[in-house]
């Protein structure tokens, strides 16, 4: 049931018995997501949610997703694995696609479903997929592994400080200022 692809009515009937669910899931078993993951160790790379289908103010079926993300994704700066945790909430009413022509509000807290239908796990996933970070890395980069890469970044760091010394020759002087008055 919940990577099938649903259409309106099956939301309907489920959201009618007030349809829960709670699952846990891994990022290799989304296609999208094993790409971007680090690796596929179970314990890390794993979404715990909490599915319920229940009827929305309009009698329609409300769908609400509360998820725990645990993933190791890849530092950008040092390539090496950082431990990535979300929490994720959904709340959205599911609209049938002939429907939706009908009404011209706009609404963002919904989703239309159309006669191929949509399956819960892809509604998670394209969710997860909008709150990861494009460039993740470690907090500082004391905390990067590696070494390579933070020596170059240092070393290019010192480079930068010794131009800016022989484009400020007077910089010395004002050290030598405050020594005297002491």
């Amino acid at each position: 049931m919940f990577k099938q692809k649903l259409d309106f009515k099956e939301f309907l009937d489920l959201s009618k018995k007030n349809y829960s669910l709670k699952i846990t899931n891994h990022a290799h078993e989304y296609p999208r997501l094993s790409d971007i993951v680090m690796d596929s160790n179970i314990q890390t790379n794993r979404i715990v949610s909490d599915i319920k289908l229940l009827r929305g103010a309009s009698m329609n079926p409300k769908i609400i997703v509360t998820s725990d993300v645990d993933f190791a994704l890849e530092c950008q700066r040092c390539l090496a694995s950082v431990n990535w945790n979300e929490s994720l909430n959904i709340d959205c009413e599911i609209i049938d696609d002939d429907e939706s022509s009908l009404s011209n509000e706009t609404h963002i807290n919904r989703i239309t479903v159309n006669e191929e239908g949509i399956s819960i796990a892809k509604i998670i996933e394209d969710e997860i997929l909008s709150i990861i970070p494009m460039s993740i890395m470690h907090k500082s980069i004391e905390l990067c592994e590696n070494n390579d890469t933070l020596s170059l970044f240092l070393s290019i760091n010192e480079k930068k400080e010794s131009l800016d010394k022989k484009k400020r020759p007077f910089s010395e002087l004002s050290k030598i200022l405050k020594k005297d008055k002491k």
